[in-house]
């Protein structure tokens, strides 16, 4: 088996289905345009030249760290509630569509309501007893 070198390992990694988001960070010596756009087409996040400065692998890693966790904060909120975008429906736990408004209402019905708090209801109007005054 003849070696691989970067951009070809990052091509097979990015054509396997994966769970997990693989972040590349590409050394190299060669940083012209060519390469550069090679590196991105190939899949490359990003590109630092050799020699690597120590200051900027760190910052660089901080940045992979960011755009890794709002990547897993996006797809933990497409697994919370799964709209299509043509008929604004959800689908349920077991994998029916219905209507946003009929979820909201079968999720809803087991938290306590306004209505369900002491003292909501005498507050709320003695506050529009005093706007209608």
């Amino acid at each position: 088996m003849s070696p691989m070198d970067g951009l070809e390992l990052c091509r097979n990694v990015r054509g396997h289905a994966r769970r997990n988001y693989t972040y590349f960070i590409l050394l190299t010596a060669n940083v012209g345009d060519t390469e550069y756009s090679q590196a991105m087409d190939s899949g490359i996040d990003d590109l630092l030249p050799e020699p690597v400065d120590g200051y900027f692998l760190t910052t660089r890693l901080r940045v992979a760290e960011r755009i890794l966790a709002s990547k897993r904060r996006v797809e933990d909120l497409e697994t919370l509630l799964p709209i299509c975008s043509y008929c604004k429906k959800t689908r349920t736990e077991d994998q029916k569509w219905t209507s946003c408004g009929v979820l909201l209402a079968v999720t809803n019905k087991h938290r306590r309501q306004p209505r369900d708090l002491p003292g909501v209801h005498g507050r709320a109007r003695q506050s529009s007893t005093q706007f209608a005054e």
